[in-house]
């Protein structure tokens, strides 16, 4: 997507909305369906232990199984046998997917988080269904309308920087990347350090991202790194700040939902972490969620905002992002893309369309990176 593309809030809202009562319909055929059916379908995971309760309202879940249809960022419902029965009931609901990972084959761990603890603690087993909250889309919704209706507050593409190529420290990242890096690399600092790069896992996609960041800090940007989920961005984040980061950084979000473990041992959050942008006018360098920067009630601007995992982010936060940043760089890998719904790649028919995917479509010239 260019950067100057103008999207509409109706079709955007329509979207929603659309994407919302599919949702809903397939919230209930799945949440009346028998247990067993269900689950064996893939479409609900269980039974998960609630086995250790990692923050105020983070947990992780453990269970037997292959495959979960559940993804980090993903927003699910946790239910319980009704009386025993092979019938499901509500037993939580507005957790939201942190990570999965399989420790041994046949086995499943799932992280959640929530905004508020459960009511009942207990190691009890639960089943996963994907939400049909309202909530979200409705915030939403709202947000969007609240945005102007002209486009005069769009800020993405209308700065140019002086990069700072020589300065030792972008030197230093620069050096260690592989040709096809370095390639990628050049793309972006001759379309004023914007653009998109795909690659699927191995590729060196953080090892870019890090020295495009300094390249950025070098020149006396200010930047943002960013992703729909608090691990991408602890993931990506720790990676840059490392031993010895000669910036001021900080790390937004609420100190249950930050991934301490991506982080040095040295680092001490109580200087590093803020719950909102109240307080982080003198950092150079700001690592948040997606979710945080458009509904958050910021007002931050940012020379540059790097979107990992980006075949995540719907189209409609692009309006958001238009009005944040100067500049966009977008990563992801162009193998886990969401399914489109419609050959036609248009805004008013394809709901599951992605920033990344329109931005592929828009720059096919975009940079792609290979294992090497």
């Amino acid at each position: 997507m260019k950067p100057n593309t103008k999207l509409d809030r109706a079709p955007l809202i329509k979207m929603i909305q659309a994407e919302r009562r599919a949702q809903h319909h397939q919230y209930l055929h799945e949440t009346e369906s028998p247990l067993s059916h269900i689950c064996d379908s893939g479409d609900a995971l269980g039974p998960l232990v609630l086995n250790a309760k990692l923050g105020v309202a983070r947990w992780k879940l453990t269970g037997r199984a292959f495959f979960s249809r559940f993804r980090p960022g993903e927003r699910v419902e946790l239910r319980v046998n009704k009386n025993g029965s092979d019938i499901s009931e509500r037993f939580s609901d507005g957790w939201l997917v942190e990570s999965v990972r399989y420790p041994v084959p046949g086995e499943i761990e799932v992280v959640i988080c929530g905004v508020k603890p459960l009511d009942d603690d207990r190691a009890i087993e639960v089943f996963l269904f994907k939400s049909s909250t309202e909530v979200f889309s409705n915030f939403l919704i709202s947000q969007i309308q609240r945005l102007p209706s002209n486009f005069e507050s769009l800020v993405l593409g209308t700065e140019k920087f002086v990069l700072s190529v020589d300065e030792p420290e972008f030197k230093v990242h620069y050096d260690q990347l592989n040709d096809t890096q370095k390639s990628a690399l050049h793309d972006l600092v001759g379309n004023n350090l914007s653009g998109a790069i795909q690659g699927p896992p191995g590729t060196g996609k953080t090892h870019l991202l890090q020295a495009v960041v300094a390249l950025a800090l070098s020149s006396n940007m200010r930047v943002c790194v960013t992703s729909f989920t608090h691990s991408a961005v602890d993931n990506l984040l720790g990676k840059i700040v490392g031993d010895e980061f000669p910036y001021p950084w900080v790390r937004v979000g609420n100190s249950d939902r930050v991934r301490k473990e991506f982080y040095r041992s040295h680092v001490e959050f109580g200087g590093f972490r803020a719950p909102t942008f109240g307080d982080v006018s003198e950092a150079k360098l700001i690592g948040s969620t997606l979710h945080k920067l458009a509904f958050g009630g910021s007002s931050q601007m940012f020379d540059l905002l790097v979107v990992d995992e980006a075949g995540q982010v719907p189209v409609y936060f692009w309006p958001f992002i238009q009005r944040i940043t100067k500049r966009l760089v977008l990563v992801g890998d162009q193998f886990q893309l969401p399914p489109v719904l419609t050959a036609e790649l248009n805004i008013r028919t394809c709901l599951l369309i992605t920033c990344f995917l329109y931005l592929l479509i828009e720059i096919p010239q975009c940079s792609k990176l290979n294992i090497e």
